[in-house]
Order: C-alpha cells, then sequence, then structure tokens
C-alpha cells in the first residue's frame, strides 16, 4: 500500500511510481533467456527528444521476452488489464503483477540495464517523465490539503497456471 498524506495549507503536485526488480531467471535452474512476460494489450509511449512529448502506437498482448532489450526503458499506457506475469517456463513459476487498485498508475515502465542483468524492472508510474516540463499532459497528481493519496498492488509467486 502506497499512501501519500499532505497536511500543507497548500496543493502538492507530484507523481509516484513502485519501482521493482524482479529476478530473472526466477531460479538458477532456468535460463534468462527463456523468462518472458504476459503483457496484456496496451499503447507503447515512445518518447521524442528529451521526453518533450511521447507518440503512441498499438501495442498488442504478447508474451515479451526479458533478453529483448529495454535499456532505454519501454513505456505502456491503457493496459487492457493492470496485470503483468513475469513467466519462468523452466523453472514453472511466475511472478503476477497486479496494480489494479492502483488506478491512477496509468503507465508501465520495463526497463532492464542491459540484457545481462539477473533482474528486470516492471515499473507502474502515475505519470510519464519530465511530467513536470509537460503541464498540457495533465499526467501530475495534484493532491489536495488534509487529503490522502492510496494505491495498492500485490505480488504472487505461484506455480505457472
Amino acid at each position: 500500500m502506497e499512501v501519500i498524506e499532505i497536511n500543507s495549507p497548500d496543493p502538492l503536485p507530484f507523481s509516484t511510481g513502485f519501482h521493482p526488480y524482479f529476478a530473472v531467471p526466477l531460479t538458477a535452474k532456468s535460463r534468462r533467456d527463456a523468462c518472458f512476460v504476459e503483457i496484456p494489450d496496451a499503447r507503447r509511449l515512445v518518447p521524442v527528444g528529451r521526453f518533450e512529448r511521447f507518440t503512441a502506437q498499438p501495442f498488442l498482448a504478447q508474451n515479451w521476452s526479458v533478453d529483448k532489450d529495454v535499456a532505454g526503458t519501454m513505456f505502456l499506457t491503457d493496459l487492457k488489464k493492470q496485470e503483468l506475469i513475469l513467466i519462468d517456463p523452466v523453472s514453472e513459476l511466475e511472478v503476477v503483477f497486479n496494480f489494479e487498485e492502483a488506478p491512477q498508475h496509468r503507465f508501465v515502465a520495463i526497463w532492464a540495464k542491459t540484457t545481462n542483468e539477473p533482474f528486470y524492472c516492471l515499473e507502474p508510474w502515475t505519470a510519464l517523465p519530465n511530467s513536470f516540463g509537460r503541464p498540457k499532459d495533465r499526467e501530475l497528481i495534484l493532491l489536495e490539503p488534509q487529503k490522502t493519496f492510496r494505491a495498492a498492488m500485490w505480488m504472487e509467486v505461484r506455480p505457472m497456471a
């Protein structure tokens, strides 16, 4: 549960994100190149310049290999379901990452430093990079005085379905 409270007399503009790193592969008996993320239908956002704006293109549901290079960060929005599943078929395990109870986390950043790293990031965000520099996009949350922002997410490691 993510909770942000404001006790100031002034509104607080902010954005937030959750940044978990998942081990890939999930166990030592597996390989990174066997792992993938089950991603629902969405729109992929491609940054222009230094995040001055983004262009959108359809992103069909797919099993996205964690071996694909995402060092530049892949951004998604409008996911059909706010859930990603990291699957390691060799280990016969999956990690379900659900953020349906965090509706203001409208964006997902998928990132790994290199294709050789032993981790992979699946990150729900409320705004894209440079959101303060793009106020017309209205991504920032404006928390009014004496109000609270709440977001809930859950993860489950389980045998493959």
